[in-house]
């Protein structure tokens, strides 16, 4: 490589040709700002084990009933309460430098009730109750405890007064008037007993005005919530009761709309939807199907002749024998005046064609209600196959032509047309 001068390749075949120089670095492009760190997501074989901690617990802790799970979720929150009166309890001995022992006597109160209840309620034992929810026992416990709470705090008794309301409020929706009158009147002769009491023991802790004030207002309080309480629970009675019919009205109007009016069976919208359902599950499995189309013979004489009445009882005798005769898995549908339409799955026109050979033989024994002895319902029937890649409507047409040839050989008959 003598003489080369630099910065030049010497090739293969001796010719010198420039090196190539690579191309300047650009500058680095500003350094942007770290994204903000987000918090660490629940990892996915974390989570499952997690949900499923959480409904054991649930069910542990609460009931496998929901019934029961709303009693104990509302037991939960009168739990909270009793704490937040525990709570102050504590803080108001330390402040006021109340008896231990009067405090000691709230504090094991509640607490007992509080497992009483929960016990009741989590073993089952409340059902036997009239009232499962023990809304009234739980209730009366609440307003001695409030009664006693409102003796135990003289600074504060005018605030507490509001815990003989919020017990009210647990049996708004649960009882009735009469049920909340007693408890107002319940939770009006404790509260004046105990003022009446107090009043008499320590008139300079409990001033008899001030005590008179606190028992008008909650003889104005109580009876107002009964009564709007009341209101609300026949709201929500009406509520549900609307909801119930309207439930009813839309069950019965889809039974219409599913169902023929005369005979009962399926009607043509809901036949057709159930096809096209079977037609997609008919694709995946890979089973065959047979759709035959029936017709009555001779219904128009029938109904020249005997009257329209008998008509309909004809109709209605076909299709209770055709129901009573074909297999759970078929699907009978009402097509139009005198034509019904049949679904036989997993079944072979073949083996279709044997099972409506024996529905007929079977149907001339049956009588018609109101018609003469003599009068028998045949049928003439069309049947094919139903290919998993044809459309309904090709399948049905197919089934038309064989009816239409079942009743050019003389009716009484089915004739099969088989598709591609």
């Amino acid at each position: 490589r003598a003489g080369i001068k630099p910065g030049v390749d010497l090739p293969i075949d001796g010719c010198p040709r420039p090196r190539a120089l690579a191309p300047p670095m650009p500058a680095p492009p500003p350094s942007a700002p770290a994204p903000a760190s987000r918090p660490p997501a629940i990892r996915p074989h974390l989570a499952e084990p997690l949900l499923r901690l959480a409904r054991l617990l649930q069910t542990t802790l609460l009931s496998a009933n929901p019934q029961q799970q709303i009693r104990i979720g509302r037991w939960s929150i009168a739990t909270l309460i009793y704490g937040l009166g525990w709570w102050i309890a504590e803080s108001s001995r330390q402040r006021w430098q109340l008896h231990p022992d009067a405090v000691r006597v709230f504090e094991w109160g509640s607490l007992l009730a509080t497992v009483l209840f929960y016990a009741l309620l989590r073993s089952g034992l409340n059902q036997f109750f009239p009232d499962p929810a023990l809304t009234v026992p739980q209730i009366l416990t609440a307003q001695v405890l409030a009664v006693y709470v409102y003796s135990l705090l003289p600074p504060i008794r005018g605030v507490l007064l509001m815990l003989q309301v919020l017990a009210l409020f647990f049996a708004l929706f649960n009882l009735s008037l009469r049920q909340l009158w007693g408890l107002c009147a319940s939770s009006l002769t404790l509260s004046g007993l105990t003022m009446v009491l107090l009043t008499r023991l320590e008139p300079q802790r409990f001033e008899p005005h001030q005590e008179l004030i606190h028992f008008i207002i909650l003889l104005a309080v109580l009876p107002a919530v009964a009564l709007l309480g009341h209101q609300l629970q026949r709201m929500r009675v009406k509520l549900q009761q609307q909801k119930r019919e309207l439930e009813a009205a839309l069950n019965r109007i889809q039974n219409l709309a599913n169902h023929d009016e005369l005979t009962g069976l399926y009607s043509r919208r809901f036949m057709l939807e159930m096809l096209h359902l079977h037609l997609a599950a008919q694709t995946r499995d890979g089973h065959t199907a047979t759709l035959a189309l029936i017709d009555l013979d001779h219904f128009k004489q029938i109904n020249d002749e005997h009257g329209h009445r008998v008509g309909d009882e004809a109709l209605r005798t076909f299709a209770r024998h055709m129901q009573g005769g074909l297999r759970e898995i078929d699907l009978l549908a009402r097509w139009g005046g005198e034509e019904f339409l049949v679904l036989l799955p997993r079944t072979r026109p073949d083996q279709a064609q044997l099972i409506l050979a024996r529905l007929a033989e079977q149907l001339r024994g049956e009588t018609v209600s109101g018609a003469p002895a003599t009068l028998r319902v045949r049928f003439s029937a069309g049947l094919t196959n139903l290919p998993p890649d044809e459309s309904i409507d090709r399948a049905i047409e197919r089934a038309d032509e064989g009816l239409y040839i079942a009743k050019a050989q003389g009716r009484d008959q089915s004739v099969i047309c088989i598709g591609a």
